[in-house]
């Protein structure tokens, strides 16, 4: 009897110790050197968070840890990295349930996450580089079936061109332009792309764009009278291609541009499973 009961404590503590682990919050990460990977799944999905919008539908995020929790750095560093690589991992957040209870929606969100194949693909090598630089290795995690194949900064250029991106031209015959991740001229880049590249060069402009010594500002105006003037056609549609492909190849030549994601990507290459060279 003593060793039936001792038989069933220790399958309590089994199931505990399994419910604890899939309960693992962003805030809540485990203390050792070495992970399995489903710890590393768990982690990672915790790492993302979904909102209902005002209108109805959903709306991703970073989940930002505490300060001083492991994952913080990465989170803090690089929140406009891990936002892209999540809205672009393939996961359809409109297959999400329908209801108002964050805690339940969110708890929905990141059990698919965890079973999503391109999500992990996409999200669980990120997450290796940097535990790796904090000296904490990852047991039987499977090798992504994302294309790692290196890149040259002739290919990153013509790509990361498309995410300055000319709406139109007012009356005034003023550009509008943007940097997002939602409509730009990446979807309809058709020569090689890649989510962790893209991801990267977004989050290099961004972060050069709203810092106060940004050296893209600057370019990017001087850009803009030049391509102004290229503009030839009376039909307004056309014009704003024309502008639009003009102000795509300025920004594909520029050191400028080429100096800011260089930076970025130097900083952060041990986050990207994939080399770029000359």
């Amino acid at each position: 009897m003593k060793s039936a009961n001792m038989f069933a404590t220790f399958l309590r503590s089994l199931f505990l110790m399994a419910f604890m682990t899939s309960m693992l919050s962003a805030s809540e990460v485990p203390t050792s050197t070495a992970w399995s990977a489903d710890t590393l799944r768990i982690v990672c999905s915790n790492l993302f968070a979904v909102e209902r919008t005002e209108r109805g539908g959903f709306n991703t995020l970073v989940s930002m840890p505490e300060e001083g929790n492991l994952l913080y750095s990465l989170a803090q560093k690089h929140e406009l990295f891990l936002d892209y690589l999540v809205d672009h991992c393939g996961f359809d957040i409109s297959t999400l349930p329908n209801t108002e209870d964050s805690i339940e929606l969110n708890r929905a969100f990141r059990e698919r996450l965890q079973g999503h194949s391109e999500f992990n693909a996409c999200l669980l090598p990120v997450l290796t580089g940097y535990l790796k630089k904090q000296g904490i290795t990852v047991r039987d995690v499977a090798a992504t079936t994302l294309d790692t194949s290196a890149w040259t900064w002739a290919e990153v250029m013509p790509l990361a061109s498309r995410f300055v991106y000319i709406d139109g031209r007012d009356s005034a015959r003023q550009l509008q332009t943007h940097v997002c991740t939602g409509e730009n001229g990446v979807v309809a880049y058709s020569e090689r792309k890649n989510v962790w590249v893209e991801a990267m060069v977004f989050e290099a402009i961004m972060n050069d764009l709203f810092s106060e010594d940004s050296q893209i500002y600057p370019e990017f105006l001087s850009f803009a009278k030049s391509v102004n003037l290229v503009a030839t056609s009376d039909d307004s549609t056309t014009a704003v291609l024309q502008v639009r492909e003009a102000m795509f190849g300025l920004v594909e030549k520029s050191a400028v541009f080429k100096n800011v994601i260089n930076e970025a990507y130097t900083n952060m290459s041990y986050l990207i499973p994939l080399k770029i060279s000359e």
